[in-house]
Parts: structure tokens; C-alpha cells; sequence
């Protein structure tokens, strides 16, 4: 465990989170320590020893494996999530971007970092977004909001958002921002607008007269 290299060379051994299989319960445990090795000289600076100090940090260990764990798991539902997860600073610049972007704005996470959000909006959206947005800036409620977002080939896709002010939340800091692509169910109504005004004026250009009947 670096002792016999201390009596070698005179060198001080130093290891944090250090594995050790010590007995438990009747078997083999997994325990960690942080450990220092250091050499004992006598008068004439031959080492006659060694001073190990070990600190058990097993729990430690153990808590931030489960921290990285559970990130694992939240970015792996993130990025398989159909909607896009972003984080921006208090001016609206973004932070983060989960890798959902790539599947549904075509763009790439780096892409969105360091730009600020209301750049990818439809500029006739966004004064409503501003101003719909301002009781979230000052922290009173949660902002929810329709508008057009620009696709990566330069279309427009009609998204939700619903926007979060985390900036007090410690390891958050940003406001947290849920994008959805609503684009089919927003088109959906003028779809239907538009079918029906081309069968009223295709109705209107047929010679014969078109009604209806009752069974009798």
C-alpha cells in the first residue's frame, strides 16, 4: 500500500479515497480512506520507519457515488426527453442545453451555449414573451408561454415553454426553461381553416347547386 516505496525512498505516500477489503459481518467490505505514509529518520537520517495516518471516508465515498449516479440517470432522461431542458443566466443568455436540441431543433449543444434565447424567437413574439416573462424574472411565478422558435434549417416551429426563476437555487442558478414542439397541434385548427375555404370556393366555381335533404 506505498510503504514499502516510503522505505525505499524516503518519500512521502499520499492517497485520497484509497480502497481497503476489510473484514465485516463475516466478509470482505469495501471501505476508503485517505492515507499518509511518511518516513521516520534517526540521527543519521536513516529510515528506521514509517508514520501512516489513515482517515476513513467510506461514507463520503459512498454518498458522492450515489450523487454521480442519480446525475447519470437525470441527464439520461434529459437528453432522451422529448422536449428540450435549457438554462440561462439573469440576462437571458444560455448555460446549458440538454442534447434533445440535436432531434428537435436540429442544432448542436454548443450551438445554443453563450447565445441569448431571444435570439432563436420570432421577432413578432417577442414583446409578448418580454412581457409575460416579468413576473418570473422577479421570482412571483412560473412563465408559460407559446411562441416560434427558429429550427436549424432556418423554419419556424411553434413551441411551449414553460420558464422557472431557479436563480436562488443553489447548484441551478439560471432560470430553467422546458421547450415543447407543438408545431402539428398548433397547425392542426389552420389546417382545417384552410381546407374548408377551399372546398367553400370550389363550391362556389360548380355550375350545378349543391344543398341538402331530409329523408322525405
Amino acid at each position: 500500500m506505498g510503504g514499502e516505496n516510503v522505505l525505499k525512498t524516503g518519500e512521502t505516500f499520499i492517497a485520497s479515497n484509497y480502497k481497503i477489503q476489510l473484514p465485516e459481518d463475516g466478509k470482505l467490505a469495501d471501505r476508503y480512506f485517505d492515507l499518509v505514509y511518511e518516513p521516520l529518520f534517526d540521527n543519521t537520517e536513516e529510515i528506521i520507519g514509517i508514520m501512516g495516518v489513515g482517515t476513513e471516508i467510506t461514507e463520503r465515498v459512498i454518498a458522492q457515488k450515489k450523487i454521480e449516479e442519480s446525475e447519470k440517470r437525470f441527464r439520461a432522461l434529459i437528453e432522451n426527453s422529448l422536449d428540450v431542458i435549457a438554462l440561462s443566466d439573469m440576462n437571458g443568455c444560455f448555460t446549458f442545453v440538454s442534447a434533445s436540441v440535436k432531434n428537435i431543433f436540429g442544432y448542436k449543444e454548443e450551438e445554443f451555449i453563450g447565445k441569448m434565447a431571444l435570439d432563436f424567437v420570432h421577432p413578432d413574439d417577442v414583446d409578448a414573451l418580454v412581457e409575460s416573462c416579468m413576473p418570473m424574472v422577479e421570482g412571483k411565478e412560473i412563465s408559460s408561454n407559446t411562441v416560434r422558435f427558429l429550427h436549424k434549417d432556418g423554419s419556424w416551429r411553434w413551441v411551449e415553454s414553460t420558464v422557472s426563476n431557479l436563480l436562488n437555487v443553489p447548484y441551478i442558478n439560471a432560470f430553467v426553461c422546458n421547450i415543447h414542439d407543438v408545431t402539428e397541434q398548433k397547425l392542426i385548427p389552420d389546417t382545417l381553416k384552410q381546407s374548408e375555404e377551399n372546398f367553400r370556393q370550389l363550391a362556389n366555381f360548380i355550375p350545378p347547386i349543391i344543398c341538402t335533404a331530409r329523408t322525405d
